[in-house]
């Protein structure tokens, strides 16, 4: 009866299908239409691109693009073969499409950007790929590159020299016999120098720093030598006999860690004939490691070491050392088990990749992650959270939830301060801190009687909250008080304000700076802005009496103070500031700075260029119309070259975020901005344009409706908060996050030179405030570098002598604000491991002749930097070996003073590594510094020489005449001359002397000088001292006529005039 009731179903039941069918149909073109539309600026900002199909390979292109390969047909609503690109934000790129018809295994992206496939496809396009291919950035097909595999492609490797290793179930590349690996030139011919012989399958290949090969795979020979699973080679392909790790079964994954060391991951049960299951780790020399030494389940198929020295393995596992941890787990970088990194896959894990911003992209054959549908493709916050949607329900029990605090933690953890009660229906009395995927975070549990208005996270970790409260966590703390990480009240910081405090702004010394109503702090007269020391207590020399409200604070990286807010104070000039003022760092206004505004200035944002962009009630600023935000040049006067020019009445702005690439973003209540809409949230260029492309769109077509805050990610998403329902369709009620539309890019890493470390930022980062930096040498003690310095796209650590020739780790931390009127304080981290590979320098002096005692400096530059700088060096002296990065550097020979060095013929030689290298003449030159090699260059100084011949000659000729020559310069010489005398032609050095003649006897004589420079007259006159200068090869000839003053007396010239 059941068989034939279904077969003979009523028009109704089908009806009813029919309907549910097409209920589910539009759910899911709901689902993949919000997924593409998430592209820009939206609400539903988690990552969800949707594939169709497995996902095999991951990697992350230059400029934060996505690109992932596998055997899906779909993303989301679009045809896309296997091979796809994805935003930042997980949207397709639809400009990007090379369509393969078979599966693809792994990618790999040369330096140039050009991007390599492999796998198990036949054609790219309707051109024939075998299993190989090379694609320009724009997804067109190299149609220079065509190697042909006869077998799956499992992995790609790009090496140093531009060349691409293949590894894979192949026997043949290009026809000729290849097993299982083998090695391409840049234009994908085979290298036949390179060709080593396996016996089976490579699934896994790595390139050391020494340009070593480590391969992983099914095989158990290389060569003829026994090898199971895992093996290494040399840059030529031969066996490294001293490596052998020993896996009992197939490797499938491999990663360099700090120090050299290799993880390994695959279906294996032993290493080095100790157990490990699934997961080993190897010295460089491939003896086994002691951790980790955990028990995984099942296999492990991927492998990532992150920026910080972790790893995360992935697999088919779901528990690992006893404890769930399903197709994923982190291990620290010495090995130990990460417990809090616990994301919950559904299905296997095979491909791991890590962004600039340190979120983590994994791909395989789950569908579900974190609780959450996720197709083959996934997202990962460095905690392990899932990127979600953000949509944390806030409530104040009908009240308005007033979120006007909101502060990052480097961590990626999210503080809110304001007035609500709840959050997602847990009790949270006015401050909560949610996780990154903005679930609440049940670790922090503080809580206000009265409002929240800032927020500041310190470097320690420490949490500074202030406003208008009179209780934390049931204390008495009245309006200001410092939180533990947890939450707790830290008992070490006292302070009290008798009315709100609206703003803060921490130095980099540690103190507080406070803004707000009050007009006593720690029951002494303050006056709306005060500065407290780290342990609360009044800083005595900061005194700033502002006697009005302050809403807002910017510091300038020399120490001055940029205040906000509303109040008109007189100077020591007796000049107004109104609403808007700079204060010296001792509290006293900065006459200098003149800029006024003609109602509340509410918020403050520098720029790296030192301009400051304001917002607030205002509608002029030193008296030209700006309506509701401006921005000052670093004096103060007006940037009349900006002019955002909010349309709307009462369309204040709140809040300013300036992105790392310079773009600023405003917020507040206005709508119509720029000459368009835009619903109280909008972004500039830097020269002060509308950008199109941004528009999320908050409250549209509402009357009402404000964004007080915002507070920008270090992965570029935006917090917001506010009075809204609705960001571009999406419900939101008072907090939200956006996605972002382009990527936030970090690089940190030690520079060449080896005495910087850099730490570029780019696109929709944050930009900071200021930075510090430290390093170190095991990844777990830290010395520090000390405080940023500010350079084109980033920022610099001080300068500092780095390991050279060795893994090291360094770190960073940027400060920048947030929240409403700029008044928390959010701060981002970075680690990375950096080597800088290095060598040393000397450099010599040696001076001829002998009496020559010249003084230099040397310097040693790149660019416009000087890297080191030697002081004084003498006429024969060494700089002594001196540690260097590798590279080309120029060398130049200063004269310190009393050194003229156009007095010297300077010639260089120099020896790199033993070996003859640059030679010449002159002063500065350039030379190159390898790794691990000496470079040692000579200047040779030769005195430049000149040739002085004195003559005395009397008249009448007085042989018994003696005479003494003084000669004072370069040189100072005596000779005695009796008689008609010459000193003959004597080499000089090269310079000014004066000569000067002395009788012995008392005799009267008068003497004239005629000097000759290569029988040329050069000077002449009366008296026994001659001034000459003497060039380089010249012959300087000086005759001094002395005669007897009775025999030839002056007034003999004078007779004939007496005869008239």
């Amino acid at each position: 009866m059941s068989y034939t009731h279904h077969t003979n179903a009523s028009a109704a039941p089908l009806k009813q299908v029919h309907n549910t069918l097409l209920i589910t149909l539009l759910c899911l073109l709901a689902i993949l239409t919000c997924v593409e539309a998430a592209s820009a600026q939206s609400a539903l900002d988690g990552f969800n691109p949707n594939m169709d199909g497995v996902v095999r390979a991951v990697v992350v292109q230059a400029d934060g693009n996505v690109l992932a390969g596998g055997s899906f047909t779909h993303v989301g609503m679009s045809t896309r073969n296997r091979l796809a690109r994805l935003t930042i934000s997980g949207a397709l790129d639809a400009s990007f499409n090379p369509n393969l018809d078979g599966d693809v295994y792994t990618l790999a992206v040369q330096p140039d950007g050009a991007i390599l496939v492999g796998g198990d496809f036949g054609h790219v396009g309707a051109v024939v790929r075998s299993r190989l291919a090379r694609l320009h950035r724009n997804g067109a097909l190299d149609s220079g590159f065509a190697p042909a595999a006869n077998g799956i492609v499992h992995a790609l490797a790009v090496q140093g020299d531009g060349k691409v290793l293949v590894a894979g179930a192949f026997t043949q590349i290009s026809g000729q016999m290849r097993l299982y690996l083998a090695r391409l030139h840049s234009d994908g011919s085979v290298d036949a120098s390179f060709a080593p012989a396996l016996n089976g399958a490579v699934y896994a290949v790595l390139v050391q720093r020494d340009g070593a090969i480590v391969i992983g795979g099914a095989f158990t020979q290389v060569d003829g030598q026994t090898r199971n699973h895992i093996a290494r080679l040399d840059a030529s392909g031969n066996l490294d006999a001293a490596f052998n790790p020993d896996a009992d079964n197939v490797v499938r994954a491999l990663g360099l860690q700090f120090g050299g060391k290799i993880v390994i991951g695959g279906d294996f049960t032993q290493m080095g004939g100790q157990p490990r299951t699934h997961l080993a780790r190897v010295s460089a020399t491939g003896a086994v490691d002691s951790a980790p030494a955990v028990a995984i389940d099942a296999p492990v198929h991927a492998l990532l070491v992150q920026a910080d020295g972790a790893f995360v393995a992935g697999g088919a596992f779901t528990q690992v050392a006893g404890q769930p941890h399903h197709r994923l787990v982190r291990f620290s970088h010495d090995g130990a088990l990460d417990a809090a990194f616990a994301p919950d896959l559904a299905d296997a894990v095979l491909t791991l990749a890590e962004q600039p911003d340190n979120n983590l992209l994994i791909g395989g054959a789950f569908t579900q992650a974190g609780g959450e549908t996720r197709r083959y493709l996934a997202r990962l916050y460095p905690g392990g959270a899932l990127d979600a949607n953000f949509d944390p329900v806030v409530d104040a029990g009908g009240a308005e939830v007033n979120i006007k605090a909101l502060a990052i933690q480097p961590d990626g953890r999210i503080l809110v301060g304001g007035a609500f009660t709840s959050i997602d229906g847990q009790p949270r009395r006015r401050l909560a801190r949610l996780l990154p995927d903005g679930s609440l975070d049940p670790t922090f549990t503080a809580g206000a009687d009265q409002d929240i208005w800032a927020i500041a996270v310190q470097p320690d970790g420490k949490i500074i909250v202030a406003g208008g409260f009179t209780e934390i966590n049931g204390q008495a703390r009245q309006n200001i008080a410092r939180l533990d990480q947890n939450g707790a009240i830290d008992p070490t910081f006292m302070a009290t304000a008798d009315q709100f405090v609206l703003t803060l702004a921490l130095q980099p010394d540690g103190k507080l700076l406070l803004g707000g109503d009050f007009s006593q702090v720690n029951g002494q007269v303050r006056k709306g802005l005060t500065r407290l020391h780290p342990d609360g207590s009044l800083d005595s020399t900061f005194q700033a009496d502002t006697s009005g409200r302050i809403l807002t604070l910017a510091l300038q990286p020399d120490g001055k103070i940029l205040v906000g807010g509303e109040f008109s104070r007189l100077d020591a000039n007796n000049q107004v500031h109104d609403n808007l003022m700079r204060l010296h760092p001792d509290g006293a206004i900065d006459a200098t700075y003149t800029a006024n505004a003609d109602n509340a200035v509410l918020a403050l944002a520098i720029q790296a260029d030192g301009r400051a962009v304001i917002g607030g009630y205002f509608m002029s600023v030193n008296g030209v119309a700006r309506h509701y935000v401006a921005r000052l040049l670093a004096d103060g006067a007006l940037d009349l070259n900006f002019n955002p020019n909010v349309e709307s009445q009462s369309g204040f702005v709140y809040s300013i975020a300036i992105q790392a690439d310079g773009q600023i973003i405003l917020a507040g209540r206005f709508t119509v901005i720029g000459g368009q809409i835009r619903n109280r949230i909008a972004r500039f260029t830097n020269d002060g344009v509308l950008d199109p492309t941004y528009n999320p769109n908050v409250n549209p077509g509402a009357i009402l409706g404000v964004v007080y805050a915002t507070a920008l990610q270090k992965d570029g998403k935006l917090v917001i908060s506010g009075g809204f329902t609705e960001i571009n369709g999406a419900s939101r009620a008072s907090l939200a996050r956006l996605s972002a539309s382009e990527a936030a890019l970090h690089t940190l890493q030690g520079d060449a030179n080896g005495i910087f470390v850099t730490w570029r930022q780019a696109g929709s980062a944050p930009a900071l405030a200021r930075t510090t930096f430290e390093y170190s040498l095991d990844g777990t003690t830290y010395a520090p570098l000390g405080a940023g310095v500010r350079i084109t796209g980033g920022w610099q650590s001080p300068r500092a002598a780095l390991p050279l020739n060795q893994e090291f780790f360094v770190r960073t931390r940027g400060v920048y604000p947030g929240g409403g009127f700029d008044a928390s304080i959010s701060e981002i981290a970075a680690t990375a491991r950096t080597y800088i590979p290095g060598g040393a320098i000397e450099l010599l002096t040696s001076a001829t002749p002998a009496q020559a005692t010249p003084t230099w400096s040397a310097t040693i530059s790149q660019g416009a930097e000087t890297i080191i700088y030697t002081g004084a060096l003498s006429a024969n002296a060494t700089t002594g070996s001196q540690p260097i990065g590798a590279g080309v550097y120029t060398i130049t020979l200063s004269a310190n003073a009393g050194t003229n060095a156009s007095d010297y013929a300077i010639t260089y030689a120099c020896t790199v590594d033993g070996q003859p290298g640059p030679d010449g003449v002159g002063a500065a030159f350039q030379v190159a510094v390898n790794p691990l090699g000496v470079t040692q260059c000579t200047f040779t100084t030769a005195r430049r020489i000149g040739l002085l011949d004195v003559v005395h000659k009397l008249e009448p000729d007085a042989t018994t005449s003696v005479w003494d020559l003084r000669v004072d310069g370069p040189i100072a010489a005596t000779a005695v001359l009796t008689g008609n005398a010459s000193t003959g032609a004597q080499p000089v050095f090269t310079g000014a002397y004066t000569l000067s003649l002395a009788q012995r006897a008392n005799a009267l004589y008068t003497t004239s000088y005629t000097c000759t420079v290569n029988n040329q007259p050069l000077v002449s006159g009366q008296g026994v001292a001659a001034a000459v200068s003497i060039a380089e090869a010249q012959t300087v000839v000086c005759t001094f006529i002395s005669r007897d003053f009775y025999v030839y007396p002056p007034y003999r010239m004078l007779l004939p005039f007496l005869r008239r």
